[in-house]
């Protein structure tokens, strides 16, 4: 007779998985959904976050933070002043509420899609995309060369 096996804990979501690597000190890779931070890092995309604790994150920077909820959010920071820091989805019209650093769980330094790894948008380029996000003008940029890409979109 094989004995049956029983779980007794409830299971784990992937956001669960990632912070407890995170929390501890391992880089982790994970694909990410939605589309708020388009077309730099796309629905599907694989991102490779490491663990930081807010320290030598700055304006431009793509991290990783905790909504609560085990609900994680990949954003840009476009303002760091103090103890907290704002993020932003590049594709996004308004900020995310301003976080201190024990929301922030790790910070993006690789993007994969489709298996081949991207280049742009995380080295220094990332100073300017933080700059003309946190100012309103990145999202009106990026929807301007939609337009002009697929003219049936509004």
């Amino acid at each position: 007779m094989t004995p049956a096996i029983r779980r007794t804990e409830a299971p784990v979501s992937v956001e669960q998985l990632v912070l407890d690597f995170l929390v501890r000190g391992k880089s982790v890779e994970f694909e990410v959904t939605g589309g708020s931070m388009a077309p730099f890092i796309r629905d599907n995309d694989v991102v490779t976050v490491m663990p930081v604790d807010g320290v030598g994150v700055g304006v431009g920077d793509v991290v990783v933070w905790s909504r609560g909820n085990d609900r994680l959010v990949v954003h840009r920071v476009v303002a760091s002043r103090g103890i907290g820091i704002t993020t932003r989805g590049d594709a996004m019209k308004f900020p995310d509420e301003r976080l201190t650093s024990e929301r922030l769980v790790g910070k993006v330094t690789g993007i994969h899609r489709d298996g081949l790894p991207l280049k742009w948008g995380l080295g220094l380029e990332r100073l300017v995309l933080g700059w003309l996000s946190r100012l309103g003008l990145l999202q009106i940029i990026l929807r301007v060369a939609l337009k002009l890409r697929c003219p049936s979109v509004s």
